[in-house]
């Protein structure tokens, strides 16, 4: 996953140059600038859906079954009551989604801090496509290496420094502009953390219930998905330093959750235990 992370920046950021160039493109006009994006965009949708159709299920299933949904969700409190492993990992992400929320304000407020033109708002673009290739790879050896607690924490880590370097470049704008490339850089990396929290709950799930812990897992960030709703109405209301204190206290309340994962070495045992 941290190689096709990697991947898909890099490719984001051939197609991010191409846009640059387009958008700057002074022989078309507006609107034919805009229009030739939306069908690059279009065609390379168009190829997603060309290209699956050469993916083939390795184990298709002769007979399918109708699954009963009721049931599954009756399931679900009783999975989460007696899994110890799995109820440690959904607290330890809650208030990790207040904390990640503030990375995308990282290029508005740079560029509200530093009064940026838009060629330099253009390179902030570039920052957090290269802090996600950075990250995919950093974070997808750091998972092979450590296991997947470690990026967990480190992704929470990086938040609360780079909420340190947000409220320092807020309150001394001359740290300039490498200063904020860097925030942004990191910001991105941190984005990555998605992956060290899907391949611990699949890590942790019994073989036979892999789908509910991944189906649990990515359910419990729903109520979470306007945190970022929250903080924009807390920039409004009290500013980005506010925003940014928040978010930061946050990452480090998950951080202290997040020591109660079970380290690569435990989950191996685990899943013996479970072979056994």
């Amino acid at each position: 996953m941290g190689i096709l992370t990697a991947a898909g920046g890099f490719l984001s950021l051939l197609v991010g140059l191409l846009v640059a160039w387009l958008l700057a493109t002074p022989i078309l006009t507006i609107e034919m600038r805009f229009a030739l994006i939306f069908i690059l965009a279009g065609f390379l949708f168009l190829l997603s859906a060309v290209f699956i159709r050469l993916v083939r299920d390795p184990s298709p299933l002769s007979k399918t079954e109708k699954y009963n949904i009721k049931k599954f969700y009756a399931k679900v409190p009783s999975i989460i009551r007696h899994s110890k492993p799995l109820q440690h990992v959904l607290i330890a992400r809650i208030p990790s989604y207040v904390g990640f929320a503030s990375v995308s304000f990282l290029v508005v407020f740079g560029a509200n801090a530093l009064r940026l033109s838009d060629a330099y708002v253009s390179w902030l673009v570039y920052a957090n496509i290269v802090g996600g290739m950075i990250g995919g790879v950093l974070l997808g050896e750091a998972s092979r290496r450590f296991g997947n607690k470690s990026v967990i924490l480190w992704s929470n880590f990086g938040v609360v420094i780079a909420m340190v370097m947000a409220v320092l470049l807020a309150m001394h704008p001359n740290l300039g502009y490498l200063w904020l490339f860097l925030l942004c850089v990191l910001g991105s990396v941190t984005a990555s953390n998605w992956f060290g929290y899907l391949n611990y709950i699949l890590d942790i799930a019994p073989r036979e219930e892999r789908s509910e812990y991944q189906i649990i897992g990515q359910g419990i960030g729903i109520p979470f998905s306007f945190a970022g709703v929250a903080m924009g109405a807390l920039v409004d209301a009290r500013g980005y330093i506010a925003m940014f204190v928040v978010c930061g206290c946050f990452a480090l309340f998950s951080i202290g959750l997040s020591f109660r994962l079970l380290s690569k070495g435990k989950v191996a045992a685990l899943a013996g235990e479970e072979k056994a």
